[in-house]
């Protein structure tokens, strides 16, 4: 590993508290509480609420939101 590599990896080791410090103080504004679960445990939750993947709802409305 060249020093330059090293140095990169040293300082994001050392930020890492720091990251996830912030990274919970905006997951607490949005007021979002809990932990995490797997994508394919949440796919399963949404298909069993009558979600379907293929409708895309999520992602029409974004584009929808950007296009206004």
């Amino acid at each position: 590993m060249t020093t330059e590599k090293k140095g990169l990896f040293e300082r994001s080791r050392l930020a890492k508290p720091l990251i996830i410090e912030r990274f919970d103080k905006i997951l607490g504004e949005l007021g979002i509480e809990g932990e995490s679960i797997p994508a394919r445990e949440l796919q399963a939750m949404t298909r069993a609420a009558g979600i379907r993947p293929e409708d895309n709802e999520l992602s029409r409305a974004i584009i929808e939101m950007r296009e206004e």
